[in-house]
């Protein structure tokens, strides 16, 4: 493999596809908030990749005027991993994907980090049957993608 000695993966949109199915969760979500709701899903658009969390904070302590409100920001948070999860597990691999899992995770050691919460993306991993191609797997949290790395 010359110099490569590790490949680290990002999860959605990278091993499945899901990113349209965390779009139609943030846009369930954000309809209970229709003040809100296209000033929500145009942040989240334009910084899909930021975490949920961050974004929960923004729409709340910023968006909302309600700095603090953590109990808000928590409640965001479960009702999106009650929207979303169901959704994540029944999407479509990416095309090729586990094929090349299946071929790599013989020759090098490799690991996932992503901005999906680590519990979430356990749950996913294992009910796709993929967890044994993985040496670790990062999730935020607890650790953010550019500490895992």
């Amino acid at each position: 493999m010359g110099d490569i000695r590790v490949i680290i993966f990002d999860f959605d949109g990278v091993l499945i596809e899901s990113n349209e199915e965390k779009t139609e969760a943030f846009r369930d979500l954000f309809s209970l908030y229709p003040e809100y709701e296209q000033t929500m899903m145009d942040y989240h658009q334009r910084w899909f990749s930021v975490s949920r969390m961050k974004k929960f904070e923004y729409y709340v302590f910023e968006l909302m005027n309600r700095p603090g409100d953590t109990s808000l920001v928590i409640k965001m948070a479960e009702r999106f991993s009650d929207l979303v999860t169901d959704r994540v597990v029944c999407c479509p691999e990416v095309p090729g994907a586990r094929d090349f899992l299946e071929e790599f995770s013989r020759r090098l050691p490799l690991y996932i980090s992503s901005s999906t919460p680590l519990q979430e993306l356990l749950r996913i991993i294992r009910h796709r049957g993929i967890e044994t191609h993985f040496r670790n797997i990062y999730g935020d949290p607890p650790v953010r993608k550019k500490d895992a790395i």
